[in-house]
C-alpha cells in the first residue's frame, strides 16, 4: 500500500516570474497564474483551534446532534507567507493544504513542480485550487524553466507522484488536528479535476494523467503514511481540460463511502468513519495512469494540471447525478 512520505513537511516551492504560459483572459485560462506560491498575496490567516468543549460532537455546539452533512474544505485562502507545515494556503474552514512531489532531489526522475499554481484571484473567481505538475520536470528556481533532461524514463511506479492534501477543518496548522467524524454519511462529495489545456500552455504536451487517487486518513499531522486508518479510492476522470471537457475542467464526483473499490489498509473504512478523517489527498500516482485500453498513458516531459474545488459529505436521499464507478 502507498504511503505518503512526509506528506506534512514536502512543500510546493513558489512559482517566480518568467514561466511558459500564454496570458489568456478567458475564464478557463485563469485556472493557473505565476503566483509565488500564494506566498505575495496578504489575506487572513487561519482561525485559531479551539478545543471543542465536553459533550460536542462533529456537529458542533455542546451536546448537539451529529450530522451527515458535513463540509470539509471550500474557498481556498491563501497566507502571505509559508507556513510552519509548509502550507501556502488554507480552507476557508482552517484546514490547511499541503502539496509535494516524489522528485525530492530534483533531477527531472519523476514528478515534479509545474511552475504554476492559483493566486488569490483565480482561487476567487473558480473556487478552485490548480497545481500544475510536470512528468520528468526540474524546477530551476530563480529561472523558473521547469524543463525536463533531454532524455529519460516517463515515471510508472506508485512511489512516483504528486498531491495535494487538505487537512480537517478547524485546524489552523497545529497538530493534533481534530477529525472529522463521518460515520452517518454515505458519500464522500469532491470537485476536481486535470485542467490542462494546450492552447494556454505553448502546445507543451499534457492532460494525460486521467485517474485521481482520492486519500482519506486519520493521522494526528495529517501524514497517511502515520494513521491508524487509511482508506484510497482510484476515480478514473470523466474527461480532461479547461473549456474542452467542462467549462473549468472539473467535474462533481459522488464516491460511495462503501463502494468495494475503496482500498484500505492499515484500518478500515468503518473504523475511519468512527474515528474521523484529518486529511483527505488528492494525488497523481504514476502507476495509475493509464488509457481506457490499459496501457500507460503519461508523456515523457508532459504538464498537468491538478484542480480541487469543495469536498464534502452527505447521506444519500436518492440518486445522486454522478457516482465514483
Amino acid at each position: 500500500m502507498f504511503k505518503e512520505q512526509q506528506m506534512s513537511t514536502v512543500t510546493v516551492a513558489p512559482a517566480r516570474p518568467g514561466a511558459r504560459l500564454h496570458a489568456t483572459l478567458s475564464l478557463a485560462a485563469l485556472l493557473l497564474a505565476a503566483c509565488g506560491g500564494g506566498g505575495t498575496v496578504t489575506v487572513g490567516v487561519a482561525p485559531p483551534y479551539t478545543t471543542p468543549p465536553s459533550g460536542s460532537s462533529s456537529g458542533g455546539g455542546t451536546g448537539s446532534t451529529a450530522s451527515p452533512y458535513l463540509l470539509f474544505a471550500s474557498n481556498y485562502v491563501t497566507y502571505s507567507g509559508q507556513q510552519a507545515d509548509g502550507a501556502y494556503l488554507h480552507s476557508a474552514q482552517g484546514g490547511d493544504v499541503i502539496t509535494g512531489f516524489s522528485d525530492t532531489k530534483n533531477d527531472g526522475s519523476t514528478f515534479n513542480y509545474g511552475c504554476y499554481s492559483s493566486a488569490q484571484s483565480q482561487i476567487n473567481s473558480s473556487q478552485l485550487y490548480s497545481l500544475q505538475v510536470k512528468v520528468n520536470g526540474i524546477y530551476n528556481g530563480a529561472t523558473n524553466t521547469c524543463t525536463s533532461p533531454a532524455t529519460g524514463t516517463v515515471p510508472s511506479k506508485v512511489t512516483d507522484y504528486a498531491f495535494i492534501a487538505i487537512h480537517a477543518p478547524g485546524s489552523a496548522g497545529v497538530t493534533p488536528i481534530p477529525p472529522m467524524e463521518i460515520s452517518q454519511s454515505t458519500h464522500l462529495l469532491i470537485q476536481m479535476g486535470n485542467t490542462y489545456n494546450a492552447s494556454y500552455n505553448n502546445n507543451l504536451p499534457g492532460g494525460h494523467a486521467t485517474v485521481f487517487t482520492v486519500e482519506m486518513s486519520d493521522a494526528a499531522d495529517g501524514d497517511s503514511s502515520k494513521a491508524t486508518n487509511d482508506c484510497k479510492f482510484d476515480q478514473r476522470l470523466g474527461g480532461v481540460g479547461a473549456g474542452i471537457f467542462t467549462a473549468l475542467g472539473v467535474v462533481n464526483y459522488a464516491i460511495a463511502l462503501n463502494d468495494p473499490n475503496w482500498s484500505c489498509g492499515p484500518g478500515s473504512m468503518s473504523a475511519l468513519m468512527a474515528s474521523g478523517v484529518t486529511a483527505i489527498a488528492v494525488k497523481i500516482t504514476a502507476d495509475k495512469q493509464t488509457d481506457n485500453a490499459g496501457a500507460p498513458s503519461l508523456v515523457y516531459g508532459e504538464f498537468d494540471v491538478m484542480s480541487i474545488g469543495y469536498i464534502g459529505f452527505t447521506k444519500q436521499l436518492g440518486t445522486l447525478p454522478i457516482t465514483g464507478s
